[in-house]
């Protein structure tokens, strides 16, 4: 009751398809134009606690029933938990980002090798 008040929600996940921790560097994706980056520099599902924590647009609420725009999670991942997200929660400060990442979110997703 009352999240429906709410633009956007980040959700708690499990990766459970996922069994492998990636160590050392590697390209986002498995893409040579990108840099070889360390697990806490990239978006893998394979980090070392298997946890994925998107920001979704709230689309509707109906009873348990959340519709959000941009879900990247697989059918039957476990739901940890659901948080409503403030504005205040957002950076307080310019964001900074190498210029690689703004390609890297706008091409679609492929399977790493």
């Amino acid at each position: 009751m009352g999240l429906e008040a709410f633009s956007h929600i980040d959700v708690v996940y499990t990766f459970h398809r996922v069994t492998e921790v990636s160590v050392g560097t590697r390209h986002p994706r498995g893409d040579p134009r990108w840099p070889k980056v360390g697990i806490l520099a990239d978006h893998s599902p394979m980090r070392l606690n298997h946890l994925g924590i998107p920001h979704y647009a709230l689309l509707s609420v109906d009873d348990a029933a959340l519709r959000v725009r941009g879900l990247d999670g697989l059918a039957r991942s476990p739901l940890l938990d659901v948080k409503q997200w403030y504005a205040e929660f957002g950076p307080l400060d310019p964001v900074r980002q190498p210029p690689w990442t703004s390609e890297f979110m706008s091409s679609p997703a492929r399977v790493l090798a």
